[in-house]
């Protein structure tokens, strides 16, 4: 994708060249319809278990709120390069920094300037972890509650000496993590712990009105792809056993998914390089021959609904120039609220001025197949498969 920009005014160069019409936030706000505090970037069970004993930890035994940021820290980095040493495709964040630090000499020293990740509080299980864990109950303003300390109790219990070592390592700015490797077993025991597994699984899956398909034997395979995505929804909505009310918001997401990919691909093959200058009736007379399916919104709340509604009308009534004036619309309000300026514009000659330009293509065959978004879906999935082995 190539952005091109002004010299003269810097509101010319435009903001976020992702999410083009802001849906985002939309296929989110259904998503966590069905699936609670899990995410498509925290989906490791594992993970969840490191996250959840750093944050008793560092309340624990860190000092105020920057001590116990930087406490977790080093007890994130102490654990990765445990891990590491027991297996180097440990699903761990930051793993390529921390594989780089045990194979540079006087490097591996837990430290606050020796993080991880380019950010480790933002990037790291302090920020991406928290917020799940918050969600499902677990956690409060990063604070063990009364469901969560039941997890740390089986921890506690089980592996004293491990936790001793652990906090003694982490108390301290560059603290060399010496005979670290004497606990590479306790920590793979403790992350295989069945009992600690099962009721973190518990706690993580049952708040999601998902579980209910995972508890009527559904099908745990997912792939991410929006053609698996899709028959996955298929089966759930068809499943007898499951409630109308995991139904309905499936359905919900089936009708609002089924707009949004029809309004990425027509807006993203408008922003195609060669149409830049271009007439903007040419783009609409190609998009005429399409045979675009019919579009429905979901009852209630909607980001833009008004402007939504008026694409769904136009494309639904094939009025194109409108459901391009719509796009165009959406495209300027997001814009807007990033402090920016339209990707695409028609002037005043009707040629479109192209500011963003893609390389997306739509032929006269498009079948508008598939679902755009995941609706974090597959990442409860993920999660949901370590119940067969809990």
């Amino acid at each position: 994708m190539d952005i091109f920009l002004s010299q003269l005014d810097p509101r010319q160069r435009p903001k976020g060249t992702r999410d083009s019409l802001g849906f985002e936030q939309i296929w989110t706000f259904y998503g966590r319809k069905i699936v609670v505090g899990i995410t498509t970037i925290t989906s490791s069970l594992d993970n969840f278990i490191v996250a959840l004993l750093g944050f008793y930890l560092s309340e624990e035994y860190a000092g105020d709120n920057k001590d116990k940021a930087n406490f977790f820290m080093r007890y994130e980095q102490l654990i990765a390069y445990i891990r590491l040493e027991k297996d180097q495709r440990s699903n761990i964040l930051g793993v390529s920094r921390a594989k780089k630090n045990m194979q540079v000499n006087g490097n591996k020293a837990l430290s606050i300037h020796n993080q991880i990740l380019s950010s480790q509080l933002s990037y790291g299980l302090w920020g991406l972890y928290s917020t799940a864990l918050a969600d499902v109950g677990l956690i409060k303003n990063r604070v063990i509650t009364q469901d969560g300390y039941k997890i740390i109790e089986m921890i506690k219990k089980e592996y004293p000496s491990l936790l001793k070592y652990i906090v003694n390592k982490s108390k301290f700015e560059n603290s060399d993590p010496l005979r670290y490797s004497e606990h590479v077993e306790s920590v793979s025991e403790l992350l295989a712990n069945k009992e600690v597994r099962k009721t973190l699984l518990s706690s993580l899956l049952k708040k999601s009105s998902l579980y209910q398909y995972i508890e009527e034997g559904g099908d745990l395979l997912c792939d991410n792809t929006s053609k698996n995505l899709l028959e996955l929804t298929n089966s759930i909505i068809n499943n007898k056993l499951v409630n109308e009310e995991l139904k309905s918001n499936i359905s919900d997401i089936r009708k609002i998914d089924k707009v949004m990919l029809v309004a990425n691909k027509l807006f993203n093959a408008l922003s195609h390089a060669n149409n830049d200058g271009d007439n903007v009736d040419k783009y609409i007379e190609r998009i005429s021959k399409l045979n675009i399916p019919r579009l429905e919104l979901p009852d209630g709340k909607l980001r833009n609904k008004e402007v939504l509604t008026n694409f769904v009308n136009s494309i639904n009534s094939r009025k194109y120039r409108l459901a391009i004036e719509a796009l165009l619309e959406i495209n300027k309000i997001i814009m807007k609220d990033r402090d920016s300026i339209p990707w695409v514009e028609v002037d005043e000659k009707n040629k479109l001025k192209i500011r963003v330009k893609t390389h997306s293509t739509i032929d006269e065959n498009e079948e508008f197949l598939g679902m755009a978004y995941n609706y974090f879906i597959c990442s409860y999935l993920s999660i949901a498969k370590h119940l067969k082995a809990s």
